[in-house]
């Protein structure tokens, strides 16, 4: 059984403005980009690069490359030339300078603007601004170790149709021991960024539910990209030999169902 339903919703993705790198003895602010926008609208965003005093100077490059994750939620970096996805902002950013020096207890700062198409469409358009410094190790100034920070921009069409949808695929469950983990992969078909919430029950031949789970993906996924779920379930008894069904559905952060999708499971 397969059925999609398609819900239009306003999401924000919560994020920390202010990112540490220790190691570096640098701090970031600014280090997400999200923000409402409006077709043939210009706005800026400040990055603000601050190094603590007993760090090594550091000379910080930055450029503006597509965005992609993985089904596991790591970022992906995406040149230029192979950025053509319908959701990329990186062709309507600058950031400026593309480099510059920071001494010990300065602070200095990027500036990325967003010049918004007046027919850029609908949804959400991402990008990444990386942000890279060669640096210094402690004990040996002659080796220096390549550093990327990423600053995920993630802008909304404001006042027009954001869609929510998506796919439930390759659906199936593995008996380990006692434990059961059923594993999905959902496709995000809509045009914006969510937080998708797998859910399933499992029920024996009888129709009764033997067990249930949930979980959430741990980051947003974005329009296009495909987050892959594990769920470990735990068994109310341990599992007699026969047959069981496997009933999931994923839903947005709002308890809309936006999938549906039932396997069989042979014990």
């Amino acid at each position: 059984m397969r059925f999609i339903k398609i819900d239009m919703a306003l999401l924000l993705l919560l994020a920390l403005s202010l990112f540490l790198v220790p190691s570096l003895g640098v701090k970031i602010s600014g280090a997400i980009f999200e923000d409402d926008v409006l077709p043939g609208q210009e706005i800026d965003h400040e990055i603000i690069v601050t190094l603590e005093k007993d760090a090594f100077p550091l000379n910080i490059t930055a450029e503006v490359l597509g965005y992609a994750m993985n089904e596991n939620g790591s970022n992906i970096q995406i040149a230029p030339g192979e950025d053509t996805g319908p959701y990329s902002a990186r062709e309507f950013l600058s950031v400026t300078p593309d480099e510059l020096e920071v001494l010990p207890g300065e602070s200095k700062k990027f500036l990325v603007r967003a010049d918004i198409p007046a027919d850029v469409g609908s949804g959400g358009r991402y990008a990444l601004v990386v942000l890279k410094t060669l640096n210094p190790v402690e004990g040996n100034k002659n080796v220096r170790i390549l550093t990327a920070i990423q600053v995920p921009v993630l802008l909304r069409i404001s006042g027009r149709e954001i869609v929510e949808s998506g796919v439930i695929r390759d659906l199936g469950a593995v008996k380990k021991g006692e434990e059961v983990i059923v594993m999905l992969r959902f496709d995000n078909t809509g045009n914006y960024h969510f937080k998708p919430v797998a859910s399933l029950e499992l029920k024996n031949e009888e129709g009764e539910i033997v067990a249930s789970a949930s979980q959430q993906s741990g980051s947003a996924l974005l329009p296009g990209g495909a987050w892959l779920f594990r769920l470990p379930v735990a068994l109310r008894s341990g599992l007699s030999p026969g047959t069981y069904t496997i009933n999931a559905s994923v839903s947005s952060e709002k308890g809309k169902i936006l999938d549906l999708d039932e396997v069989i499971f042979e014990v």
